[in-house]
């Protein structure tokens, strides 16, 4: 929906762009009527020293008519960029003009001897304009207001325009300076509408140049097709002209299974969000005030009295008479699965070392971005105080060292670069249980495939598959792996081995998921020069991108099944208990309290709903059915 009145916009401003600038090329040519007149004029009489230079109004509509052009241009590249400090400049512009005609018509409006502070002109053709308005008063004001009108709609629609920003795609991650053009190995989808694709992607004067630029050697086949198959073929070829993956990712096949999972997911994120704040309070307790103001930053989209109710078996809220406000606090059922959680997370601090490790060894320069890692710690399974009970501890190993490149930001990497370990990928043990069964070609350099249901594979599309599960790539812990990006061969090898790291990035997560804008920041550490979004949507047998809570999560397929997880860990066993409770709400607590809620406000005293929290924890839910 952004996307589409951001394009509505883009569109409205062009058009009163134009109008503008049909004005100001209207105020050129009358500009040089009159000088051609006046020039005419010179030749048969004689004004002296006076009338040696034209008068000054024709150099005044001159002037007007040029600025109000360069007007037009900078608002035509501000629409179509839909950049702000464009859109700010042009807003600037239009306003200062608009505040110069004003400035005019005041003056003319209330000094009536307006004429005598105007210099003279010898010709008389100011005097025929000033009788031409005159006796057409009633068209003149119109043709003003009209142009008044267009500007101040120019100012709004850029105001609005910069108000929703430039389209970033789904806007999620940081792959915008990504390659724009590219090749896939594999895809096997389709844009759905072609007049949807050609309405997205603006079709003007611009977007076609630079189409033809990007894809001159598809046209060049286009040209020989028939006009049917011409006609076929034209979605596939524009729907990459621009970096977004917005078509791309609503064309992908759907995994019901996946889905449903995330559906519980989006609250769970939530909720996971509000424990955090709770556990970190010194009282293990939250005033209702406090995470009301931060409902919006949670996206908490009902308040958050009311996301409190939902979720009655994590969440009680009761009255403080100290503080005199209401309190949220973590019921015991919930306090337990944090408690066991961060158990896990301690009792398994060997294990965060060696992924913390295998990251490491990921990137060329054996260093990561402190940031980075705090954005996927808890992916990772780190304990909360990670950095001090795993890399201080671990001082052999880990350093924290001042990142050059960003100020007040710390690079976490190897004490002992040289004594690398040397790590096998988590592929390499599917490969040892297939070798029985396969070719050893084939599974030399093979991943585990798994398509989402209904999905249909071309026999063009397996042919491509085989070819690519053949071919040779650099593991991800080989220093400067891969291939010559400048030939084709080597953007290949470069684009497995990306998708190589991408599967054990995710091996290395507790629950075999990651969210799309997390995985991005360690990009070009890991050497990726590609799209991340894509690349997951290039391989659905591999991974399943999932769109659900306004992110973007993908998933390791084949580590999942009927969505739970295969290999389970206690740390994932932790959150899928609290994971059930969310998906429980309010189920079972009694018609009373729910017919309560409606009648008590924020501050009113909530009943405590713990003695329901033992009672249906153990409730299973199985995502595959």
């Amino acid at each position: 929906m952004g996307w589409w009145v951001r394009s509505c916009l883009q569109s409205v401003l062009k058009m009163v762009n134009s109008m503008i600038g049909l004005t100001g090329m209207g105020m050129i040519l009358y500009a040089l009527w009159m000088l051609r007149s006046w020039y005419k004029h010179l030749d048969g009489t004689s004004f002296g020293v006076s009338g040696s230079t034209p008068p000054w109004f024709i150099y005044t509509f001159l002037g007007l008519g040029i600025s109000l052009c360069l007007i037009t241009c900078v608002g035509h590249i501000a629409a179509e960029t839909a950049n702000s400090y464009c859109l700010s400049c042009y807003m600037v512009f239009v306003f200062l003009f608009i505040t110069l005609e004003a400035a005019i018509t005041a003056f003319i409006f209330l000094n009536r001897d307006w004429e005598e502070d105007f210099p003279e002109d010898p010709t008389g053709e100011f005097n025929e304009l000033k009788n031409f308005v005159k006796s057409n008063f009633e068209m003149c004001e119109w043709i003003g207001l009209l142009v008044v009108a267009t500007q101040a709609l120019s100012i709004f629609a850029a105001m609005v325009l910069r108000a929703l920003g430039p389209d970033s795609g789904t806007d999620c991650d940081s792959d915008d300076d990504a390659m724009p053009a590219r090749l896939p190995l594999l895809r096997n989808q389709h844009i759905k509408s072609f007049s949807g694709c050609m309405y997205l992607f603006h079709i003007d004067f611009v977007s076609l140049s630079n189409c033809a630029i990007l894809h001159r050697r598809h046209f060049s086949a286009l040209a020989t097709m028939s006009g049917g198959a011409a006609a076929a073929c034209l979605p596939t070829l524009f729907r990459r002209c621009k970096t977004t993956s917005a078509q791309y990712v609503a064309s992908r096949s759907m995994d019901p299974t996946f889905e449903k999972l995330m559906e519980g997911y989006k609250h769970f994120l939530k909720v996971l969000a509000v424990q955090d704040l709770i556990l970190a309070s010194p009282t293990t307790s939250l005033p209702l005030p406090v995470l009301s103001a931060a409902a919006p930053r949670l996206r908490l989209s009902r308040g958050a009295a009311h996301f409190v109710r939902t979720f009655p078996r994590i969440f009680s809220l009761l009255y403080d008479p100290s503080a005199a406000q209401p309190l949220v606090r973590l019921t015991p059922t919930a306090a337990r699965i944090a408690s066991d959680e961060s158990d896990a997370a301690s009792a398994s601090a060997p294990d965060a070392v060696d992924r913390l490790r295998r990251l490491l060894c990921m990137s060329s320069s054996r260093s990561l971005p402190l940031r980075a890692v705090f954005r996927v710690w808890r992916e990772l399974g780190l304990p909360d105080d990670f950095e001090d009970s795993i890399i201080a501890r671990n001082s052999t190993i880990f350093a924290l060292r001042t990142n050059p490149r960003e100020i007040n930001t710390h690079l976490l990497e190897f004490v002992d670069q040289s004594q690398t370990p040397k790590f096998i990928p988590a592929v390499d043990a599917w490969r040892c249980q297939e070798r029985n069964q396969a070719d050893e070609a084939e599974l030399k350099f093979a991943f585990k495939q798994g398509f989402p249901p209904g999905m249909r594979l071309t026999k063009n599309y397996r042919a491509r598959l085989k070819e690519w599960q053949r071919l040779p790539c650099a593991g991800p812990y080989d220093v400067g792996g891969g291939g010559n990006a400048r030939s084709k061969a080597g953007m290949r090898a470069l684009e497995k081995r990306a998708v190589g790291i991408a599967h054990e990035f995710l091996n290395l997560t507790v629950e075999k998921m990651v969210e799309v804008e997390k995985i991005s920041h360690f990009r070009k550490w890991f050497g990726v020069d590609l799209n991340i979004r894509d690349l997951f949507l290039d391989h659905p047998g591999m991974f399943y991108l999932s769109t659900k809570g306004k992110r973007h999560t993908v998933f390791l397929r084949e580590a999942y099944d009927k969505g739970r997880l295969i290999d389970p860990n206690p740390i994932y066993e932790a959150r899928r208990r609290l994971l059930e409770l969310v998906l429980m709400r309010r189920r079972g607590m009694g018609a009373d309290s729910a017919g309560r809620r409606a009648s008590r406000s924020e501050e009113d005293v909530e009943v405590d709903m713990e003695e329901g929290c033992s009672s249906d924890s153990d409730t299973r839910y199985d995502f595959g059915e």
